[in-house]
């Protein structure tokens, strides 16, 4: 596969659809040449392994892959994109009430 990954929520659809059938260690190997990958450590071993994905423009994703399915967390999303809005709004020096 020779496309960039420059948001990982937005392209996980077409990774699955790349590679289908293959392992969750395959997709977890190909992800690590398009950008930079960390493992979290579980708090549990009863859990899947958490990773977080930067691509080279920087934009970041939580995520764990189970059977080659994509499972991302929209929390970190939510925070980055609240911290974005709220320097935009002091930026023109508006309030949220």
């Amino acid at each position: 596969m020779t496309f960039q990954i420059i948001d990982l929520v937005s392209q996980a659809l077409a990774i699955e659809e790349q590679f289908a059938g293959k392992s969750d260690m395959a997709i977890l190997e190909w992800l690590q040449h398009k950008g930079t990958l960390y493992e979290l450590q579980a708090l549990s071993s009863n859990t899947h392994k958490l990773f977080i994905f930067r691509s080279y423009l920087g934009i970041e994703a939580t995520f764990f892959i189970d059977n080659g399915k994509f499972f991302l967390s929209a929390i970190m999303a939510l925070f980055v994109r609240l911290r974005f809005l709220s320097r935009q709004l002091f930026l023109l020096n508006l309030t949220i009430e």
